[in-house]
């Protein structure tokens, strides 16, 4: 890991950078349906550091996180810090707009 001016290490650029467009849609499509969207990117990178840059699942270490809505968007959540966690790619598929109990890994 190679740590930079700003305290976080590339393998975070990496991973957050992608997720940089997937903020701008989240929020677009959390605006689209009347729900909250103030997630920022430097929020995002602090929950992934927060997490360990795991899945908040299955806990394994992706190469490529990606945002999970805890509350789904399709059921009123929003794309805001505590409804925001890191999920594996197959994590976040299979859970899909299912809530945190009735998701199973």
């Amino acid at each position: 890991f190679d740590l930079r001016k700003d305290g976080f290490s590339s393998r975070v650029c990496k991973l957050c950078k992608r997720n940089t467009q997937n903020i701008s849609w989240q929020k677009r499509r959390s605006k689209e349906l009347g729900s909250n969207n103030t997630l920022t990117l430097s929020e995002w990178k602090f929950i992934c550091l927060s997490y360990d840059y795991r899945c908040a699942y299955c806990g394994i270490k992706p190469e490529k996180l990606t945002m999970d809505h805890v509350i789904p968007v399709s059921k009123g959540g929003g794309t805001t810090k505590d409804n925001i966690v890191p999920a594996c790619r197959s994590c976040n598929s299979s859970k899909g707009a299912r809530l945190p109990g009735d998701f199973v890994r």
